[in-house]
């Protein structure tokens, strides 16, 4: 099996890797074998694993870690075509981090002093501790000035496994620094928007969720001690669907159990927003409130929401995406989330819950191809 994408492509993601089609396949009929192990060691008939009784028959053991891993694992080759698969081109690249994609929002806001700042939020409960980084942008740093405009609070990445969210979280916040432009924008009408408006933008709420992706759970959404976030708000909290699973839905000890939900909390009261929006992939879908019923609701504010949601479908989504209500329209009943809670208690006037990406066709044992793009065409293209 020859890969589509690079061994680059895929250490460039820290530990995060894209399989060929038919992998899993392969790894039922047993020409692949997978293992997972805390350490290795060497013995006379191959390799002998962790936690494994018999040691693994080995003639060759190619090990491609450490510093720049890949150009050894390159080298190892003489053939031309087999290192341009170990490698790639710069063209092929596509990048998804964590610790890294933060250092970078941190260099980001450092060269944009007069429009973007940063602040790190952190708590804990039980021994398990969070941090969230939040980035404001707005054109004046004087409060009462931004009191009087336009607030939008946005939020990515509160599932691990949707990687592709905080990738589009550092993109806008490039757009909003005049590093990237919009498209079919120009830039006078932007800026007149833009002084209107404060945005504050959570580029990764679940970071220790993140991590255990990055470490080889390429499936997990749910926060470092397994509750799902996007369960945990108040809203008809720990109400159970026929098919309720635990390992994805998972509620937690009680509402705002979690650290996570605990700071977001605090951040959307304080902020008091006109928007909010769940930035989530899995699919290509704009909702709105209810998550927990199979309806809308009423009044012109739910008219307001509709058309909006209306009219990015047109703009962006070629008419293609899923609309309404995310209970009534992504087949299940979603109880304990953010997007109802912003709608119902802190009675945010437009509450969305976006889905820019998912691969439709994927195996369900490939939870990354699922939820994130594993080419650069379309890493380039999510829906927004």
């Amino acid at each position: 099996m020859i890969p589509k994408h690079s061994f680059s492509q895929e250490i460039s993601s820290y530990l995060i890797s894209t399989v060929p089609e038919k992998f899993y396949d392969k790894v039922e009929e047993g020409s692949i074998i997978l293992k997972k192990s805390k350490s290795l060691s060497f013995c006379k008939n191959g390799l002998r694993i962790d936690g494994q009784v018999e040691p693994l028959e080995t003639d060759i053991v190619i090990l491609g870690t450490g510093y720049k891993g890949d150009e050894k694992f390159k080298n190892i080759f003489t053939s031309r075509t087999l290192q341009k698969y170990i490698m790639g081109s710069a063209s092929t690249t596509v990048s998804l981090y964590s610790e890294a994609l933060i250092e970078e929002i941190s260099d980001l806001v450092g060269r944009h002093p007069d429009r973007l700042t940063m602040g790190t939020f952190r708590t804990k409960n039980k021994g398990y501790h969070a941090e969230i980084s939040v980035v404001t942008y707005a054109r004046s740093t004087r409060e009462m000035d931004n009191r009087s405009k336009f607030r939008i609070l946005l939020s990515f990445g509160q599932h691990g496994r949707e990687l592709i969210t905080t990738e589009l979280a550092l993109r806008l916040l490039s757009i909003l620094s005049d590093e990237q432009s919009m498209p079919n924008m120009d830039s006078k009408t932007m800026n007149d928007i833009l002084e209107k408006l404060v945005i504050k933008v959570v580029p990764m709420e679940n970071g220790n969720g993140r991590k255990l992706v990055e470490e080889g759970e390429l499936c997990e959404r749910r926060n470092g001690r397994g509750v799902d976030l996007n369960r945990n708000w108040s809203v008809d909290w720990g109400k159970k669907e026929k098919d309720y699973d635990p390992y994805e839905e998972n509620p937690g000890a009680g509402p705002f159990s979690e650290p996570e939900t605990q700071i977001m909390r605090k951040l959307s009261k304080s902020f008091n927003p006109h928007i909010w929006v769940n930035v989530h992939s899995g699919m290509e879908a704009l909702f709105m409130p209810y998550d927990h019923r199979n309806t809308t609701p009423n009044g012109l504010a739910s008219h307001i929401m509709k058309s909006m949601l209306n009219d990015l479908n047109h703009l962006h989504c070629e008419g293609q995406c899923v609309v309404g209500s995310g209970g009534g329209s992504v087949g299940y009943l979603a109880h304990g989330t953010a997007t109802d809670y912003m709608y119902d208690v802190l009675k945010v006037p437009m509450a969305f819950t976006f889905e820019i990406y998912g691969d439709m066709e994927a195996s369900s044992r490939d939870c990354f191809r699922m939820f994130n793009p594993v080419d650069l065409t379309t890493f380039n293209v999510p829906k927004i």
